[in-house]
């Protein structure tokens, strides 16, 4: 049994599916804050702040708070936002 590494030619990109996104959407209420975890290039139209590993050049600066999940913690008090999408 072979197997052969991931090369930067096999990385891909999708972006969200409208459809779910839009349903998604239609759900949260008007006035709702909405974190997003991890925008990447593609940010949820209806979130009011981001979480990513990197600070990402489409978004606004203070919309975005650099976080590494895997060591840190989220830099928001419980309860802080209505809905998270991720």
């Amino acid at each position: 049994m072979s197997s052969s590494a991931l090369t930067n030619t096999d990385k891909k990109f999708w972006a969200p599916a409208e459809q779910i996104v839009k349903k998604i959407s239609d759900m949260i209420p008007e006035g709702a804050t909405v974190l997003e975890v991890g925008p990447g290039y593609v940010p949820f139209s209806r979130a009011t702040m981001f979480v990513d590993y990197k600070d990402l050049p489409n978004l606004p600066l203070e919309k975005v708070a650099s976080v590494n999940l895997s060591e840190d913690k989220l830099p928001f008090s419980d309860k802080s936002f209505d809905f998270v999408y991720c």
